[in-house]
């Protein structure tokens, strides 16, 4: 693992209060449509489905 990419994880271990707060699926659902090549690759014909918690959450 490279320094930066470390360091990177040193920040959100610190801010962990905060980090703990976010959402996955907001996170995913924003880096995703950013870009029509990610929605084709990732999506596609199908749905995504990520299991959270245990039950499954479909976009």
């Amino acid at each position: 693992m490279t320094e930066k990419r470390l360091s990177h994880l040193l920040i959100l271990h610190m801010h962990m209060e905060r980090t703990a707060a976010l959402r996955l699926e907001d996170i995913i659902k924003k880096f995703v449509g950013r870009t029509a090549e990610r929605v084709a690759t990732l999506i596609g014909p199908v749905k995504l489905v990520y299991i959270f918690d245990n039950h499954a959450q479909s976009w």
